[in-house]
């Protein structure tokens, strides 16, 4: 009868075992004898490693969040390294259901702990499957996929009886455009993240670090990227009266005086029916008066005061003029949900409102 042989070769983690090709397996004995077993008459070898095993990273993809007709942003989270250093880290993503590393990747780092990225220069109106990834030595860990869908342009606030324009930022952001009068109007909230020359204009959340600026900084309402779409962002007048130009090239922030040009032509004061968008979709009821015939579409994107604090969205219309009042404020004009008015009225220069730009 043929004999079996079962040994157990225990390896310290970080030690090389190495099998060289040859006819005999030698096994050294503790009292300093060598075994020799023909390799032959060897059915199979079993080894184990003291300490814990190593895997691939554990990966987890916690979401995805600010999205937008052309980018959004997603993350992940490396829960557990695996036992040895994780090299990267990232998102990996395709318009084709289970991405890896060899599709599209934006890597975030290395280490282990929370990770976020943002893809931007996307299509509109398509499916997105992205999910996160960590690499270590002993291979690459995937988080699940998890689906995103584009938006197309949200232009449902526009009056769809008249004819707009388009103009775009430096950024590609477009807008929609309207002629009043004399006058070329954006027809949709300023977005924009950099001034006309192509400088950053700061995205500031910290309450008490907007309570002190004086210098251009923008935010969203409660510094929620979702509402971007349709309320635009809201500005401190530094970044209003900045000579890099807040508006695309060729327009600009509207004076005190190209506003009254425009409510001029719809009742002065009552012009505020005229200039808001209609329904209650994006204004809470009964939006007094909301007929939007003017096409300006005007939206209520509410406001941040000076000490940071956010207040109005749905209620209130906020847009800066560039007429300074003072040394310390300027003015801006404000529509409500509740009747149709429009107001000339100031502000502190750290508060926050909306931005229509106005063609040279």
């Amino acid at each position: 009868m043929r004999n079996f042989y079962l040994f157990c070769i225990s390896l310290m983690i970080g030690s090389t075992s190495i099998l060289n090709a040859q006819s005999t397996m030698n096994i050294y004995l503790n009292d300093g004898s060598v075994m020799q077993i023909p390799l032959n008459q060897i059915d199979s070898v079993t080894h184990s490693m003291d300490g814990d095993p190593l895997f691939e990273p554990l990966v987890e993809t916690t979401g995805v969040d600010c999205v937008l007709k052309d980018r959004f942003e997603a993350m992940g989270e490396v829960l557990n390294d695996g036992g040895l250093d994780v090299t990267s880290r990232g998102i990996c993503w395709s318009t084709s259901p289970g991405p890896t590393v060899a599709d599209n990747v934006l890597e975030a780092g290395s280490g282990m702990g929370a990770f976020m990225v943002e893809l931007t220069d996307l299509q509109m109106e398509t499916s997105y499957y992205v999910r996160a990834f960590a690499e270590n030595g002993m291979g690459v860990g995937y988080g699940e996929v998890i689906e995103v869908s584009t938006p197309g342009v949200i232009d449902d606030f526009l009056n769809a009886a008249l004819e707009y324009g388009e103009v775009s930022d430096i950024e590609g952001n477009t807008y929609a455009t309207i002629i009043v009068g004399d006058q070329e109007w954006m027809a949709e909230n300023l977005r924009a993240t950099t001034y006309s020359n192509g400088d950053e204009i700061p995205i500031v959340m910290d309450d008490e670090v907007w309570e002190w600026l004086d210098d251009g900084a923008c935010a969203w309402y409660m510094n929620d990227c979702n509402t971007e779409i349709p309320y635009g962002r809201l500005y401190n007048w530094h970044a209003v009266e900045d000579d890099r130009n807040i508006c695309p090239a060729g327009w600009h922030v509207p004076s005190n005086e190209e506003w009254d040009e425009l409510t001029d032509l719809f009742g002065g004061m009552a012009a505020g029916g005229a200039l808001k968008s209609a329904g209650t979709q994006y204004w809470f009821e009964p939006n007094m008066g909301g007929s939007n015939e003017s096409g300006m579409s005007l939206l209520p994107g509410g406001f941040r005061e000076d000490d940071g604090f956010f207040n109005a969205l749905g209620v209130m219309a906020c847009y800066w003029t560039s007429t300074d009042f003072g040394p310390n404020e300027a003015f801006y004009r404000e529509l409500s949900y509740g009747h149709n008015n429009v107001f000339t009225t100031f502000e502190h220069r750290r508060s926050g409102f909306s931005v229509r730009c106005v063609k040279d």
